[in-house]
């Protein structure tokens, strides 16, 4: 990882964005990292659903609405790649669609807060675990 990585992750570390429970939200859900005793809350907020008018499925019908993630906070105790990769992930899945937010791999996760350890990826994956969950259990 070089220094500006370093940097940006312990920036998001101290100064979290979007951290914090809303007034409003649509999704939220707890979860625990047994192993290290890390913990999150996510709460997430949908956009109305939209359809594209212009997209066709194969047999000619309106294609399927999508449901875009307006915004992702937070509530999180634990080390400071948990709360950076929140952070992190806070800012980077929002605006997506929930289909896009639930292909969001390892990879792209690693891209964005650096290559991790095993022991360490599993701080960074809480926060995302936490956000595909709540929206799975939500479909």
């Amino acid at each position: 990882m070089s220094i500006v990585d370093r940097q940006e992750l312990l920036d998001h570390y101290q100064n979290p964005r979007n951290s914090g429970k809303p007034e409003k939200f649509d999704l939220s859900l707890s979860l625990k990292n047994k192993s290290c005793g890390d913990d999150i809350t996510v709460f997430i907020s949908l956009a109305e659903p939209t359809q594209d008018a212009t997209a066709t499925s194969t047999d000619n019908t309106l294609a399927p609405v999508t449901q875009v993630v307006s915004s992702i906070s937070y509530e999180v105790r634990g080390c400071a790649l948990s709360v950076a990769s929140a952070s992190m992930l806070s800012q980077e899945l929002a605006g997506l669609t929930k289909e896009q937010i639930l292909a969001f791999s390892s990879e792209q996760l690693e891209e964005l807060v650096g290559k991790l350890t095993i022991t360490r990826s599993k701080c960074a994956h809480l926060p995302l675990e936490a956000i595909k969950k709540a929206i799975s259990l939500q479909n």
